[in-house]
């Protein structure tokens, strides 16, 4: 009887040990990593199904391994040399004229368990819909070097292009004249060249945020860095439109930078997604007028600004439809009184009027400004002031939840990252 007593009675294991590194002090101390008090508390029963997955796609992968390298073995043609996968390499960029999609379309399970916090945190009310939509892109530097590939036309000229170096996977000795596949050590990775004129061997990223909440819809990796920013944004919001279309709906507005300035991508964006695209103006190759201007003007600049003799902008004030002419009002001094009052060229100027200069321009005279949203408009620069909240999001993706330097290669594996950004960026939230 005693012996079933005893039996009966389940056994609890308790812990012998219990080791805390002086690292978890320090952090544990630091009112600044509150990521690390989230670790200790996370809630990893809601994960147990999705850890599942993971070891089921594990399990797959180590059985279909084999089956891939012997496919290869059988597929093995005609040895290909490194300059010429090099060069067919760079002829299927999206730079180089491909038909390729902009953005990556591989969905695994960071990408599920990405969609899956969003969509927990919408329906939490942690996060809403918002009136505008800001967008941007992102680099980051390769785990990587490059080459440059170097091809001569038929009529002689020489083009150069940088591109991942090429490698094979296989364990050949000689991988010069076997019959293996060369693929890419870096996928993805291009030279990305900022306004300034600076360049960078990266990978480049699209991110969608919400301005007001300071919160990342979407960041999705670019199948080449080298494309422009502006390529990103028709497929962006496809994406958005096929994941989570509840923001896409509420949203009347897309900020976008410079790059995106482009009349045929705004038109477009307006009827397929029903989006106003504002952006600031790219002045490109156009430069400021000096001539055939209003009496007592200096020029007028790209952006649309008025400039007089005493080097003051003149006030925009908006449009008159039925003369077709934008309308400038005098400048303001630094005590936003009318500066025409006391200024030294008013005799030459404006010497009758009581009020200040003001000058009307023809819609012709400024071809690049959109009369119906001119980006002078006091509503207008007042809502690009939110624009710069994406960039706020982007370095807490990059640097708060991450490190902005990649440890790894490949496209695949820097989605991976910008998804697990985004996970940790939604747990916190629900904090």
């Amino acid at each position: 009887m005693v012996v079933q007593a005893v039996a009966s009675v389940k056994p609890e294991q308790r812990p012998l040990f219990h080791l805390v590194d002086e690292d978890e002090r320090i952090l544990a101390a630091d009112p600044d990593a509150e990521w690390y008090r989230l670790l200790q508390h996370v809630p990893w029963r809601e994960y147990r199904a999705l850890a599942a997955l993971y070891y089921e796609a594990l399990a797959r992968f180590n059985e279909e391994a084999e089956t891939r390298r012997e496919e290869r073995r059988e597929a093995a043609g005609e040895p290909v040399s490194k300059w010429a996968a090099s060069l067919l390499f760079c002829f299927e960029r999206p730079t180089m004229g491909n038909e390729s999609p902009p953005l990556l379309t591989e969905s695994g399970l960071w990408e599920q368990a990405q969609q899956a916090e969003g969509r927990r945190n919408l329906e939490t009310a942690t996060i809403h819909p918002e009136r505008t939509l800001v967008h941007d892109t992102t680099h980051s530097p390769a785990y990587s070097s490059f080459q440059t590939v170097v091809w001569i036309e038929e009529n002689g000229k020489e083009h150069r292009k940088s591109q991942s170096k090429v490698t094979k996977s296989c364990t050949c000795a000689d991988k010069q004249s076997c019959a293996h596949d060369w693929e890419l050590c870096d996928d993805g990775a291009g030279t990305v060249v900022k306004s300034s004129g600076r360049m960078y061997w990266a990978h480049k990223a699209s991110v969608l945020a919400l301005p007001e909440q300071g919160v990342p819809l979407d960041a999705v990796a670019m199948t080449d860095a080298a494309s422009y920013d502006s390529q990103s944004v028709l497929a962006h919001l496809e994406r958005l439109q096929t994941q989570q279309r509840e923001f896409l709906e509420a949203a009347e507005f897309l900020l976008d930078d410079r790059a995106a300035d482009d009349p045929a991508l705004r038109a477009q964006v307006f009827e397929d997604f029903d989006l106003t695209l504002r952006t600031p103006l790219n002045p490109r190759s156009r430069k400021p007028q000096t001539e055939d201007l209003p009496r007592g003007m200096a020029k007028l600049t790209p952006y649309g600004e008025l400039v007089c003799q005493a080097e003051l902008s003149l006030d925009s004030l908006g449009v008159r439809w039925e003369d077709n002419v934008f309308l400038y009002g005098p400048p303001k001094a630094d005590d936003n009184s009318i500066a025409c009052l006391t200024c030294p060229h008013k005799q030459t100027c404006c010497p009758r009027a009581k009020h200040g200069r003001r000058v009307t321009l023809p819609f012709d005279a400024l071809p690049p400004l959109d009369a119906y949203d001119p980006p002078l408009a006091k509503r207008f620069r007042a809502m690009m002031t939110h624009r710069p909240a994406v960039e706020r999001v982007i370095k807490r993706l990059k640097c708060d939840f991450s490190d902005p330097h990649l440890a790894k290669r490949g496209n695949a594996a820097f989605q991976a990252r910008l998804n697990q950004t985004r996970i940790a960026f939604h747990l916190l939230l629900r904090t």
